[in-house]
């Protein structure tokens, strides 16, 4: 986690779990301001890949739970990466 980051969530109060921030002591809050739909959510511990052959989007389709077809350059997505059955 960058450490910059971290410093401004232990002062506004974060407790963390496995250094992933999960309360900042106002969930009642939070849970307002999502149904208001505003919030921000640190994900800087999330992955990310990058695939540059010729088939990226291919594979990426057929691979994971999400439409990669749709995606427009410098665009992202969440994804689950699934098994074959």
């Amino acid at each position: 986690m960058n450490q910059e980051l971290r410093n401004i969530q232990t002062s506004n109060g974060a407790t963390f779990l496995d250094s992933i921030p999960v309360s900042f002591g106002n969930d009642t809050q939070a849970i307002e301001a999502i149904k208001q739909g505003v919030a921000v959510c640190d994900r800087s511990h999330w992955g990310l890949i990058n695939i540059s052959d010729d088939d990226r989007l291919r594979f990426l389709h057929n691979q994971s739970t999400n439409n990669f077809n749709i995606l427009k350059p410098g665009e992202g997505c969440e994804t689950v990466f699934v098994t074959p059955t």
